[in-house]
């Protein structure tokens, strides 16, 4: 065998071609290449044809160097079918964000699809949750990455339908992460720390303005009691919310939680966010990860 071609003959014999020991260039022949097709059925359309032109123009070079007589790509026909994307073939289509406009959605789905969505607050999660229990492959991504990736484009305009296609065009070319269905406890605990970061918000802007009335020396007595009541009011709530997250980690998480209490300095509160954030912390694989998130 030539020397020049060799590597690359080699990676060809690499690919999983079963029962096909190819020792030199001139025993590659049509049943080979065949086989070698069938082996790349599990790339996307896209990925064979890129795949089959790179070894189909090899081997047209191969023949004009006389290093083979004839090309075995000569006597086979080749039909490479890539499906249209959703929006090309049906157009820009619009559904609304409730149970009904899900199953409509669902509705016009092809057999495997990837549904990739921005992550946008709680928009998002109805439907990410909805196609997941449906057995259907999510991504949710960071909108920041998509904004980045239209930018490269040099794309001018922004609208609805200019950013669904962007991020359509995002899923395909880009890696994405899997999305991975919250647990119904993980969701309440989710909720709940939301409206706990709320009213933690809510009470201290109620200390400042106390603090504010006592330094004016109470000029409104209503006023004050006003802002008494509702200090009391959100003790009370974030009382009740702390009961309830600990309750339902204890049922979900409980082993977790005593590792975490038992660490010096990390009150209740922490253990309770760092476990409910990270889902136990089984969404990072290292402590350098787990910092760069919190």
């Amino acid at each position: 065998m030539d020397e020049n071609y060799q590597s690359v003959h080699v990676n060809f014999q690499d690919h999983p071609v079963p029962n096909a020991p190819l020792e030199s260039l001139t025993q590659v022949k049509k049943n080979h290449l065949r086989k070698y097709m069938i082996a790349l059925n599990k790339n996307s359309p896209r990925t064979i044809k890129r795949k089959v032109a790179s070894i189909k123009a090899y081997y047209n070079f191969l023949e004009f160097e006389e290093v083979i007589i004839d090309t075995p790509f000569r006597k086979i026909k080749l039909n490479i079918k890539i499906e249209k994307l959703l929006g090309s073939s049906q157009g820009h289509l619009q559904f609304k964000n409730t149970e009904k406009g899900f199953v409509k959605f669902l509705q016009i789905l092809n057999d495997t699809p990837l549904v990739v969505m921005e992550t946008t607050g709680y928009y998002h999660y109805r439907l990410a949750q909805f196609l997941h229990k449906k057995e259907q492959i999510v991504s949710v991504v960071n909108p920041l990455s998509v904004k980045h990736f239209i930018q490269m484009k040099l794309a001018k305009v922004k609208t609805d339908k200019s950013d669904a296609k962007a991020i359509c065009e995002y899923g395909l070319t880009q890696e994405v992460p899997l999305y991975n269905a919250l647990t119904d406890v993980q969701s309440e605990c989710l909720q709940l720390f939301r409206l706990m970061d709320n009213f933690i918000k809510k009470r201290t802007a109620t200390k400042n303005k106390l603090h504010g009335e006592e330094v004016l020396g109470i000029p409104s007595k209503y006023v004050y009691r006003s802002l008494k009541r509702d200090k009391k009011h959100l003790d009370k709530e974030l009382k009740g919310i702390e009961e309830k997250l600990l309750s339902l980690v204890k049922q979900d998480q409980q082993q977790q939680l005593t590792l975490l209490q038992s660490i010096p300095g990390l009150g209740l509160k922490t253990a309770l966010f760092l476990i409910v954030v990270t889902d136990g912390f089984k969404k990072f694989e290292t402590a350098s990860q787990l910092c760069s998130y919190v």
